[in-house]
């Protein structure tokens, strides 16, 4: 049984953001995603995440390399 399109990433992320936050006093929030992630590149501007540059072929796999963007977020962008 498949649970993607039924929005439980977004709503668990928001959960965390919430957390970091407002209850640890964070200021800002990063992360990365390898390049040609659609579905995760959607999922994190939705949330107001900004992509604020890339990591060009930093990641090494079996016969290539791999580029990963750097997203990020600020406490008074997040609703």
């Amino acid at each position: 049984m498949s649970v993607r399109n039924q929005g439980y990433g977004k709503k668990v992320l928001k959960l965390v953001l919430d957390y970091l936050f407002h209850q640890l006093k964070a200021h800002r929030v990063w992360l990365d995603l390898r390049e040609g992630n659609e579905r995760a590149l959607h999922l994190y501007q939705s949330l107001g995440f900004q992509v604020e540059g890339t990591l060009r072929e930093c990641v090494k796999t079996e016969d290539n390399y791999e580029s990963l963007m750097i997203m990020g977020i600020l406490k008074t962008e997040f609703c």
